[in-house]
């Protein structure tokens, strides 16, 4: 487990302009995009760098299952 969940942070700036269907599993119902997701849930770290998944604080929670 460990290594594989492990946040990285993303080189650019502009870390949440990425597509819409990246956060797909956000718990909050209302972040219907990555940008507001971020922006909601102050999100600056991607969980797999290759995908850009963007992993929100919420869902942290459910990951570490």
């Amino acid at each position: 487990m460990g290594k594989e969940f492990r946040s990285r942070r993303k080189k650019n700036r502009r870390g949440t302009s990425v597509a819409v269907t990246a956060l797909s599993s956000c718990l909050d119902e209302q972040c219907a995009t990555v940008k507001m997701c971020a922006l909601k849930h102050d999100i600056k770290e991607v969980l797999d760098v290759e995908s850009e998944r963007y992993i929100c604080a919420i869902d942290r929670e459910n990951i570490r299952e």
